[in-house]
């Protein structure tokens, strides 16, 4: 009976010290994540011609054929 008992609470610990490491790591991504954001100023949301993004083919062609140098 004292076995059974035993495992019960040893049990009840890992799943409190589990919920317990849980609820740690929620509070600190919480906090980390839902700070404020600051933008600088040069920074807008307004669209302007010429201002799009424009993809970077160098870097993705100079990535393949490092691969296909290593290999």
């Amino acid at each position: 009976m004292w076995k059974k008992t035993l495992a019960f609470l040893f049990g009840f610990l890992i799943l409190g010290v589990t919920f317990s490491g849980a609820s740690a790591t929620a509070s600190f991504v919480n906090g980390t994540v839902n700070g404020t954001v600051t933008v600088p100023s040069e920074l807008t949301l307004e669209k302007k011609p010429g201002n799009e993004v424009q993809p970077q083919f160098w870097g993705i062609i100079g990535l393949i054929l490092l691969d296909a140098a290593a290999s």
